[in-house]
């Protein structure tokens, strides 16, 4: 493999200054949080050890810094676009592909067919026949609206609990519940208080009924 070229050094250059510095360790953190975030819903089809966003990051950022034969960087990061952007869609780029690929996989895994236990009868593995009404599933927009304000209540009640009431709120908006490692340091906590606000959570949701009962 030959020499960079010079608008390959001046990219690893750039990206070495990102990450290095006083705020060096602060911007690895968090693009880290960023890739965790993003690769959520990818950890969760795929088992949650398979691939951590710090795994996605470091192969962005690889991605960045190696050069192909030619001396170019195998991914450009444009003079004007600062390292922080361009790595943010670097990831949005890789752990999308990712997620498309296990699903094509896991959907690909699934019988087309099958047979009875006497080996008769040819079974298909998607239903022929539909068994409810299309619509039948989905909630109407006012039971929407009367489901949506049942846990703006129950958040309400929680808050005095910081962390279970943190925890409420990150699945409200982001619909993020695991793992405990991101809770906690989206939260400024540790993994064991994770732990423990589960439980009180449990135990928040009987008292809320409860007390609806009552009313």
């Amino acid at each position: 493999m030959g020499s960079p070229s010079q608008e390959a050094q001046a990219q690893i250059a750039r990206i070495g200054d990102h990450f290095e510095g006083a705020v060096g360790r602060a911007n690895y953190d968090q693009l880290r949080l960023y890739s965790e975030t993003m690769s959520a819903r990818y950890r969760m089809i795929s088992g949650w050890a398979v691939r951590s966003g710090a795994d996605f990051l470091h192969e962005a950022v690889k991605s960045c810094l190696n050069f192909d034969e030619s001396g170019d960087c195998i991914r450009r990061i444009p003079p004007g676009i600062p390292v922080k952007v361009a790595l943010i869609e670097i990831l949005r780029s890789l752990i999308s592909h990712a997620y498309q690929a296990k699903a094509r996989q896991l959907y690909g895994e699934m019988p087309a067919s099958q047979f009875d236990a006497a080996g008769s009868k040819h079974v298909h593995f998607e239903p022929t026949i539909t068994m409810w009404s299309e619509g039948d599933d989905r909630m109407t927009p006012q039971a929407r609206e009367n489901a949506i304000a049942r846990f703006d209540a129950f958040v309400t009640f929680a808050r005095p609990d910081r962390v279970v009431y943190g925890m409420l709120l990150l699945i409200k908006n982001e619909g993020l519940d695991k793992p405990a490692s991101l809770l906690a340091e989206r939260l400024g906590v540790s993994e064991i208080e994770i732990y423990q606000a589960r439980k009180r959570l449990a135990s928040a949701v009987g008292r809320y009924l409860k007390q609806q009962e009552a009313a």
